[in-house]
């Protein structure tokens, strides 16, 4: 499924006081089949999260922030997996409304629909496989395609490489236009590049692994949380 990562109040400065209260309710369904050479899997989900950040400059002042968002999600997903040999292929349709309500920005509220379909494809060999992804999101204007592809090859019982670059294209989510304090609705999508080498390492009974990864990462438009004025 999708998960929308929420910004975390990561503390203040000086004598703010700053209080974070979030709570959220899921309702899930699933449900997995096979016929023949298919694997078909539904997944449907409800979900409602609330967050309310507070914060002063006292513990006698007035309150300087209040913000409360309310934030429901309506989220269908599918997966239709077929395999030819060492050939694994899966169409992955999604559709995700969400819909946003904040006390700041004049009680705004906002709607975000996303119809999108991703096509994978891994291609399995003894020591080696090659994976493809390619997703596209047809319900937001000028969208662009996200392309992954990396190559993993395991260079003994013990050691494994994986090469692989990206195209990056990331719509802002609700949370990130809306939260106070930090949030902007006019926030434009992320859009970039990246590459990257990963090699792990394993015990000799696999009781622990070491990983080291080196990427260069070009994007545009880059969503960030900064400090801003006595809190993050």
């Amino acid at each position: 499924g999708s998960e929308v990562m929420l910004p975390q109040n990561l503390g203040s400065y000086g004598s703010s006081y700053g209080e974070q209260q979030d709570s959220s309710m899921r309702f899930v369904a699933t449900y997995q089949a096979k016929t023949g050479r298919f694997n078909w899997l539904l997944k449907s989900a409800y979900i409602v999260e609330k967050q309310h950040f507070t914060d002063k400059q006292s513990e006698d002042a007035p309150l300087s922030i209040d913000s409360r968002i309310l934030t429901k999600r309506m989220l269908v997903e599918g997966a239709l997996t077929r395999y030819f040999g060492t050939l694994k292929l899966a169409v992955k349709p999604i559709v995700q409304k969400d819909a946003a309500e904040s006390n700041y920005y004049k009680n705004r509220s906002a709607n975000q629909l996303q119809v999108s379909t991703a096509l994978e494809a891994i291609w399995f060999k003894k020591s080696w496989n090659i994976r493809m992804m390619a997703r596209h999101d047809f319900a937001q204007k000028n969208a662009l395609p996200v392309v992954h592809l990396a190559f993993q090859k395991s260079l003994n019982d013990l050691v494994k490489l994986e090469l692989g670059g990206m195209h990056i294209y990331r719509i802002p989510d609700l949370n990130e236009r809306f939260w106070i304090p930090g949030g902007s609705p006019d926030l434009q999508a992320e859009d970039g590049l990246k590459a990257f080498v990963r090699v792990e390492s394993y015990s000799k009974y696999r009781t622990f692994s070491a990983v080291a990864e080196g990427f260069a990462h070009h994007m545009n438009q880059m969503i960030q949380w900064v400090p801003e004025g006595s809190v993050y």
